[in-house]
């Protein structure tokens, strides 16, 4: 699988209205367990890494993290106690330049000034570190999102459930297609030469 990364909101794909009740509301804040798991299934699955472009970005990396984790936790505890528990797959992005800085889309007030939209942060994040990866997906509630950023774009629409197994497939197809591609590429290569 090529180098991806998973551009991630929260509010509206993994924090959503049910969230409380899927959680017997211990934790009306806490990110939905199903999404999460759902999340952490795509990053195993396509070895995805994530970039976090929610604006809750401004709080670090770390309550993020504690919050997959917390998520993860909850849906163990649903599963039958003779299953094995899910491992975590999740893992943010961090690489050169700037590799404290590459979880997130630009967070300094100055850039958010310069680039209102999603699209335009998940661009400038592109911009620097895009060298590193071979394909990209986007997880969103907001659809300002650049033209040449549709392709790669899941509109999570504002429901109940949030990232649920509908996008899940969205996103697979899309983290996946860029490896396909090439794949058939080398082959059509590796048979056009043997000729």
């Amino acid at each position: 699988m090529a180098n991806s990364v998973i551009f991630l909101d929260i509010d509206g794909v993994i924090t959503t209205p049910t969230t409380a009740l899927i959680t017997f509301d211990k934790q009306k804040h806490f990110y939905s367990p199903i999404a999460v798991g759902l999340l952490n299934r795509l990053c195993f699955e396509t070895k995805a890494q994530i970039v976090i472009s929610s604006s809750w970005r401004l709080h670090g990396a770390e309550p993020i993290a504690t919050q997959l984790i917390n998520s993860l936790d909850m849906l163990n505890t649903m599963l039958d106690s003779e299953q094995d528990s899910i491992p975590i797959h999740l893992k943010f992005f961090a690489e050169e330049p700037h590799k404290e800085q590459s979880w997130r889309t630009p967070a300094n007030f100055e850039s958010m000034l310069q680039t209102k939209s999603r699209g335009a942060q998940i661009d400038a994040w592109l911009r620097t570190w895009g060298h590193h990866i071979d394909n990209y997906c986007i997880l969103d509630d907001n659809d300002n999102m650049l033209p040449q950023q549709q392709a790669n774009f899941v509109f999570i629409n504002r429901n109940l459930s949030g990232f649920d197994a509908y996008y899940y497939i969205q996103a697979f197809k899309i983290l996946y297609s860029s490896d396909l591609k090439q794949k058939y590429c080398m082959e059509y290569l590796d048979n056009s030469t043997a000729r």
